[in-house]
């Protein structure tokens, strides 16, 4: 009878628990309004969307790239109804405009993905109990660094280990370099 007693006392121990848990849970849910930053964080990546496309069409411009290649390496990832409508909106673009079109599109990537990582900001903040005290203009400059800072480490991860063997031999070639130490670059890459 006892152990029984105890056993069942054991259950409603964790019934308890896990409600309290469920309680905290919805409470700090509503409370840090995690919803409605996290809408705000998909809102402004996506809006940094287009501009990005707009750049990388009129970069390939100046590149030997033709841009419909751009598009068929995207058309891969997206329905075709959307791949259409940005197909024949940059294809208006690109026609249309002269070579402000690349400043524009990094401006305006920039500007949106910014303010992502500020929305980022802001979550943590919130996350953290944080107050917010820096200006606009600061907050917005931090917010513009860490995006490039994120975007020059997406860039080098992505190239190193694909071309870090030859980027090595000639950057170190010229420093006359040991096969020893193109080795070490190998493994630190």
């Amino acid at each position: 009878m006892n152990g029984g007693q105890e056993n069942m006392a054991r259950k409603q121990f964790n019934f308890d628990s896990v409600r309290r848990f469920v309680k905290e849970l919805i409470k700090r849910f509503s409370e840090d309004e995690v919803t409605s930053l996290s809408a705000q964080l998909s809102y402004f990546f996506l809006l940094s969307l287009f501009p990005l496309l707009i750049f990388l069409v009129a970069l390939a411009t100046y590149l030997p790239i033709d841009y419909q290649e751009i598009f068929n390496i995207i058309s891969t990832y997206l329905p075709d109804e959307v791949t259409e409508m940005i197909y024949a909106n940059l294809d208006q673009i690109v026609v249309e405009s002269g070579s402000g079109l690349l400043s524009i599109g990094i401006l305006g990537t920039i500007w949106s993905a910014s303010n992502g990582i500020n929305a980022i900001m802001r979550s943590l903040n919130k996350a953290y109990g944080v107050d917010e005290n820096r200006s606009f203009l600061h907050g917005r400059l931090i917010a513009i660094t860490l995006l490039i800072s994120v975007l020059l480490i997406i860039v080098v991860a992505l190239i190193l280990p694909v071309f870090g063997r030859m980027i090595g031999i000639h950057i170190f070639s010229f420093f006359g370099a040991s096969e020893q130490f193109i080795t070490f670059w190998n493994a630190s890459r």
